[in-house]
């Protein structure tokens, strides 16, 4: 189960079709609440309690964050990615670390 004790999901709404400037995230691509322009959209992130089983499927670009677990109890999620295949992993980024795996189409 996921809930605000042990790092629930978080999502800014529609943020997937909007437009962002550079300055608007961190060395680590990380969405700043440190920026006075990114505040109001802040302001309406939903979360997202899940239990065992449950599943969300939203827009890679869309986004996301988990928070801090602050238990004893670790979490365990599985995250799926699904693209087409001539999309690519960006170098430094945590996706190229790890192999692709394709679906057979037979």
């Amino acid at each position: 189960e996921e809930n605000s004790d042990n790092g629930v999901l978080e999502f800014i709404p529609a943020s997937h079709k909007m437009d962002f400037s550079p300055e608007q995230f961190d060395d680590k691509e990380y969405f700043r609440e440190d920026c006075d322009k990114n505040m109001s959209l802040i302001e309406t992130k939903t979360s997202t309690i899940l239990k065992k089983g449950d599943i969300v499927f939203f827009h890679s670009l869309l986004l996301h964050r988990a928070n801090a677990n602050i238990t004893d109890k670790p979490k365990i999620s599985f995250v799926y990615t699904v693209k087409g295949a001539s999309t690519k992993a960006l170098k430094g980024s945590r996706s190229i670390e790890y192999p692709e795996i394709y679906l057979d189409r037979s």
